[in-house]
């Protein structure tokens, strides 16, 4: 075959993602031009692979062990040498992890058994073997400890000790970002067991959020050496192909470098800045976004990120993710000294809040949570009756004796209080969804507009950083300064006179106070409730939203703003509701005493209380016997005597 078909089909097989023998076609390749355009290949079907496992772990993990050999068909296995397999525990990039039985120890250990390789060359095993008794060597408290390294039936495999915990990435998603003090402590601990790894004569390459492990008791566990590789074997490196998690590797790493301590400084710096933010410096869903991120310098600095900071922390992690290898500390014990130093300077901050141990806990049970939130919705529903009575009974001046109701009552009021501002927040939501997804597909079938929206996103982040606030801090100060200015808007310029009318004894009130309350003030009546629903719908959606965004970017905001907006909130929620009955359950039975008309405000025994518009006093209370004989005529508002005639 003539090497120009052979490089055809080498440029197929890449596009095909097939498995390539590169070592063969390099001795092949005579040519200099045919060799520089194969590396250029080579670099190209890395990428590829890389990109493969991000968008399908399973079958790019296939592809990258390919890249020395086919892959053996996976089968369950129950034993490997002496090993009784009980469970598999987890699977990487490079093998699987298993829960055995050591039968000469008689203890439980984990073995990683490295993917089985068809075709293997005797010189890549003994590779495999020589970096795994290494690696059996060190012995260091911080270092997952490696019993031996062992070959069963052409298969390799690392015996491990058993460390149960959690992964440091579990324990940021589901307990939040870390604090200084925290996350430099676990620097430490890591940097102390990349020193044992180094001394070794070794490099992890692997070193990520997931390859670290408190376990039981607080201990830090570096593990998964399945990337590891011998110092100054740079042979072996690049026949590995581009080994290790792209969003951690420094960018010498991705351009093809071999692995050296510089770039397990980067991976542990990245490690240090995932800890605080919950982030990365530099992202993107493949390899390739996060290679064009580096080669732009597409870059989000720690403080930005994390403005609450020690500087000095900041420093050391920046310092340790520099593009420059040669700027970045020389060693790891200089970034542990470095990390030693910011603890000192950190004030030991205080264990989570009793809120917060709450919050954990509600974020681990689903039935507990839903059971809190259901009771969370029955005890505001509640509290919304009673204030709902209690201004009822104020304003038409009814006490206990009268209005004698309790928590099932104040209830049922606070759900038919809800009702219509509910129905309304819903059908606005829905509406304000629905523009979304129509603005999100406008964004996708024209690139102006979508280019237009992402400069002027561009434009509100610079000014925000420019306060100096965090993008989470700053919606929460928006919503504050929001709900001051609309509930002075409310109290003071659109509704002040209703306001004062409901918030006015019957008894006292003059008559232009009550013409409020009339039927026929119904639309003005009715925009109060609407406008204060849509304010109440926009700060808890505006509230959601900044606590969402503090927990994607691994932010937190002040609990002072939070607090601010939920009492600016929930004083809205009030002013909304507790008006109900008295402007749509105002109704009482029209009678005649003294020649007044007066209208029946509640009965108890034998005892009435009257609303007398016309009279002085306008409230009394009487007999029954005192009405006479006379009978009451239907239902009306209490307050339509002082309706005012409809405007023309």
């Amino acid at each position: 075959m003539s090497p120009e078909r052979k490089l055809q089909d080498v440029c197929s097989s890449v596009a095909d993602g097939a498995v390539i023998d590169w070592s063969a076609l390099d001795t092949d390749a005579r040519d200099q031009d045919a060799r520089d355009l194969l590396a250029q290949l080579k670099i190209v079907s890395d990428l590829a692979s890389a990109h493969r496992l991000i968008e399908d772990p399973v079958s790019a993990e296939r592809t990258r062990e390919a890249t020395i050999g086919s892959v053996v068909p996976d089968f369950e296995m129950h034993r490997w040498g002496r090993y009784d397999l009980v469970e598999q525990l987890g699977r990487g990039t490079f093998g699987r992890v298993y829960r055995a039985w050591d039968p000469d120890l008689e203890r439980f250990i984990a073995i990683k058994l490295i993917h089985p390789i068809e075709g293997v060359r005797d010189a890549v095993r003994d590779r495999v073997l020589r970096e795994g008794r290494a690696i059996a060597k060190i012995s260091h408290p911080n270092v997952v400890s490696v019993l031996g390294v062992e070959l069963h039936d052409g298969q390799v495999g690392l015996c491990m000790e058993l460390v149960k915990g959690k992964t440091l990435d579990e324990i940021v998603r589901a307990q939040g970002t870390l604090g200084a003090q925290e996350a430099a402590m676990i620097g430490q601990a890591v940097c102390r067991a990349l020193s044992a790894v180094h001394a070794a004569n070794l490099v992890h390459r692997d070193v990520k959020a997931r390859n670290v492990m408190r376990a039981e008791g607080g201990r830090i566990v570096l593990m998964d050496f399945g990337a590891g590789q011998v110092l100054r074997d740079t042979a072996a490196a690049h026949a590995g192909g581009m080994q290790g998690t792209p969003i951690y590797m420094a960018p010498e790493a991705l351009a093809g470098a071999p692995g050296s301590m510089a770039t397990d400084m980067y991976s542990t710096g990245v490690l240090l800045y995932f800890l605080v933010s919950g982030r990365y410096p530099f992202e993107g869903t493949t390899a390739e976004e996060v290679e064009r991120a580096h080669i732009r310098g597409e870059r989000t600095f720690l403080a930005d990120r994390r403005p609450d900071l020690p500087a000095a922390f900041v420093a050391a992690v920046e310092k340790a993710l520099d593009p420059n290898p040669r700027r970045r500390q020389e060693s790891a014990s200089k970034l542990m000294l470095e990390l030693m130093e910011t603890a000192e300077l950190i004030h030991p901050e205080p264990g989570p809040s009793p809120f917060q141990q709450l919050a954990a806990f509600l974020a681990k049970n689903s039935a507990v949570r839903a059971a809190t939130f259901a009771f969370a919705g029955v005890a505001i529903l509640t509290l919304l009756g009673f204030f709902n009575s209690f201004a009822y009974g104020f304003t038409f001046g009814l006490d206990s004796t009268y209005l004698d109701e309790g928590p099932f009552q104040w209830l049922g009021w606070g759900i038919k209080a809800m009702v219509a501002p509910l129905a309304l927040m819903i059908v606005v939501a829905i509406v304000f969804l629905v523009l979304m997804e129509v603005v999100a597909l406008v964004r996708r079938v024209s690139h102006p507009v979508d280019e237009w929206c992402r400069r002027a996103g561009d434009r509100i982040a610079r000014l925000v950083r420019r306060t100096g606030f965090t993008p989470s801090s700053a919606i929460a100060c928006a919503l504050l300064a929001f709900a001051i200015a609309f509930d002075a808007w409310i109290l003071f310029w659109r509704f002040p006179d209703l306001v004062t009318a409901m918030l006015w004894s019957i008894e006292d009130a003059t008559p232009e106070m009550l013409s409020r309350l009339a039927p026929s003030n119904f639309d003005e009546q009715s925009a109060y409730r609407q406008t204060l629903a849509l304010g109440v719908l926009l700060m808890g959606f505006g509230l959601f939203k900044a606590v969402q965004i503090a927990s994607r970017r691994g932010e937190r905001v002040r609990s002072i703003l939070i607090a601010a907006v939920v009492a600016a909130t929930s004083f809205n929620l009030v002013l909304m509701d507790f008006p109900y009955r008295i402007l749509w359950w105002n109704e009482g039975k029209p009678v005649t005493y003294k020649g007044a008309r007066c209208y029946v405000l509640a009965s108890k025994m034998d005892s009435v209380r009257l609303f007398c518009s016309s009279g002085t006093p306008r409230k009394l209370e009487l007999r029954w016997g005192d009405l006479g004989t006379q009978t009451p005529g239907e239902d009306e508002s209490i307050f339509e005597p002082f309706s005012r005639p409809a405007s023309k």
